[in-house]
């Protein structure tokens, strides 16, 4: 008697452990956490963790005989046991296929497949209330307790899809991408799930209910921390750099400045009529227009050898540092600049070390500031086709060049943002009277 009691109160500290976690980790999401999609997954997943945690604490209390539930509450509270557990599954690996932003999950027959297994597993679950196929309640000495039924390892079959899938699509997606941090990530992800499958496991088979719940919580843990982890260097929803790194990046660019022979450009960009995308389509949909504009904005960037972040709502920054002693990669990339004068300015802006300032300004406009706006806005466009999206996006650019070491970061940006808001005024001047602006 005494060995139950101590049970019991060990059991209910532990469980009351874990959900003051859980809700401490449920309460400390913010916005900046990622997308409003895999925010509401993840908070979906915790309150689906709380109910199991208090469904599980309950049944274990009547396995060590604390009380005795009567049969048809019994029976209930194993189906909400096992609906919430399966929830629980589901959504946490719902939330990193979106998280991760793997290339398949916003295909409309991946959001049709994947709901299929969880369906079969809740259709197997209510189908205790009539049969005894997964689990039922048996008398034993004038208690009731819960059986498990033959097809009871169906519900693990049907989760093991979502594993093998969800883990075939991350090595993949993995192998695809060019990013160090994010791949390391997605290894991260699927080594976690080759650790959290045997405890699963381990759980079902010696029926411990306990070890379940605390291999849930783990998976909350593991994903608030890499959460924490990503925020400290990187934005949640368009996984770029953060502000933050983007200054550290600027204030060092600029410190290694060698006069005369290097240049920084720092290019500041808006997306056109973001507001219409929010209030026409929803925040959602303004969430995937700017992942959609952050991916195109790195492509450019990694094609020019150039820093990216997300500034901050839907502004990106562009760094890039120029050798003026070597042929410009930005131009020499771009089938449309041949002009022999651009050609000639270009070989000034090397050799020249007293070329005026406003006169190298206007040559970097037309060599390089114009150029990158088409190369950008042509990106945005292709990606666009790729999702066929049902508006347009297209981006406003501002610059500012910096050529000394002594030149203020913070002045930099705060140029580049002036221009910036010329070229929105610019944008929306030509969209008033032609309907339609062009960068």
């Amino acid at each position: 008697m005494q060995l139950y009691f101590e049970n019991t109160i060990v059991q209910t500290i532990s469980y009351l452990f874990y959900g003051v976690f859980a809700w401490y980790v449920f309460m400390s999401v913010k916005s900046d956490f990622g997308s409003e999609k895999e925010i509401q997954y993840f908070k979906a997943q915790i309150l689906s963790y709380l109910v199991y945690l208090f469904s599980t604490w309950a049944w274990t209390l009547n396995e060590l005989r604390a009380f005795n539930i009567e049969k048809n509450l019994l029976m209930l509270l194993a189906i909400v046991c096992h609906i919430s557990v399966s929830c629980t599954m589901y959504l946490w690996i719902k939330y990193y296929v979106y998280h991760l932003q793997l290339y398949f999950s916003e295909k409309r027959w991946f959001k049709r497949i994947f709901s299929v297994p969880i369906a079969m597993a809740l259709i197997l679950i209510f189908s205790a209330v009539k049969h005894d196929f997964v689990f039922y309640t048996r008398d034993v000495g004038g208690r009731t307790e819960i059986v498990y039924g033959k097809y009871y390892n169906l519900l693990y079959a049907f989760f093991g899809i979502y594993f093998i899938f969800v883990v075939t699509g991350t090595i993949y997606s993995a192998i695809r991408l060019k990013e160090k941090e994010r791949r390391q990530e997605i290894i991260l992800f699927v080594g976690y799930i080759f650790i959290l499958s045997p405890v699963v496991m381990f759980s079902h088979f010696l029926k411990v209910l306990s070890v379940t719940t605390v291999s849930h919580l783990a998976a909350i843990f593991f994903t608030y921390i890499s959460i924490q982890e990503t925020r400290v260097r990187m934005d949640g929803l368009t996984k770029l750099n953060n502000r933050r790194v983007a200054e550290e990046y600027l204030i060092k660019a600029i410190g290694e400045l060698v006069v005369d022979k290097e240049e920084v450009a720092v290019f500041m960009m808006d997306i056109n009529d973001f507001k219409m995308v929010n209030d026409k389509y929803g925040h959602l949909e303004g969430d995937k227009a700017l992942v959609t504009v952050g991916n195109a904005i790195k492509k450019v960037a990694a094609s020019n050898s150039c820093f990216v972040g997300r500034y901050g709502g839907d502004e990106f920054i562009m760094i890039f540092r120029n050798k003026l002693y070597k042929k410009n990669n930005i131009a020499k990339t771009d089938n449309r600049v041949e002009n022999k004068t651009e050609n000639k300015t270009d070989t000034q802006i090397k050799t020249s070390k007293s070329i005026s300032f406003e006169d190298f300004e206007k040559m970097f406009e037309n060599n390089i500031y114009n150029t990158l706006s088409r190369k950008l806005n042509s990106a945005i466009e292709h990606e666009c086709k790729l999702l066929n999206l049902e508006y347009e996006l297209t981006l406003s650019v501002g610059y500012c060049v910096c050529r000394s070491p002594k030149d203020d970061p913070k002045s930099i940006i705060k140029l580049a943002d002036e221009h910036l808001y010329e070229e929105k005024g610019k944008y929306h001047n030509a969209k008033k009277t032609n309907g339609k602006y062009k960068s």
